[in-house]
């Protein structure tokens, strides 16, 4: 990902999560979203593609939810953005990571078990459903994204 395409993709991503929430977005989340991205580069063989389809299907599971009436608000945005990477890559991966490697990869301290419960939670809210159309997430894309399907 090149530093131009890199830094307006951080910031849609950013946008995408305030508009998510139903209040302020908190303090350090940019940085959360980009450290986030950086640690999963650098502690996992997803390349910057990978991860940048990962985040955008994260942000269509939070879309998800909120559709189902959860109310995401800035307290919670940021760990429930991180668990949504983690199912996402566990959905979009054949072999995803396990828990002791997400640990490194969280932004927030937490422990392996933590992660486990938080992803069974946020898969529970969403009744297992993961599934998301090609519509939804086309509209989740930065502006000018392209994406190849693979039929």
């Amino acid at each position: 990902m090149s530093e131009t395409i890199g830094k307006s993709f951080f910031k849609h991503i950013t946008n995408c999560l305030g508009e998510l929430t139903s209040d302020h977005l908190p303090r350090g989340t940019h940085s959360m979203v980009t450290t986030l991205v950086s640690n999963m580069i650098e502690n996992t063989e997803y390349n910057g593609r990978d991860v940048t389809v990962m985040v955008l299907y994260a942000l269509c599971l939070l879309d998800k939810l909120a559709r189902l009436g959860y109310k995401l608000t800035g307290s919670t945005i940021n760990l429930l953005f991180q668990t949504a990477v983690i199912v996402s890559s566990e959905f979009l991966d054949d072999e995803p990571y396990d828990a002791r490697l997400w640990v490194n990869i969280f932004v927030s301290g937490v422990t392996d078990a933590t992660i486990r419960t938080l992803k069974n939670s946020f898969l529970d809210h969403l009744d297992w459903d993961v599934q998301v159309s090609s519509k939804d997430f086309k509209t989740r894309c930065p502006p000018g994204f392209q994406f190849q399907t693979i039929c």
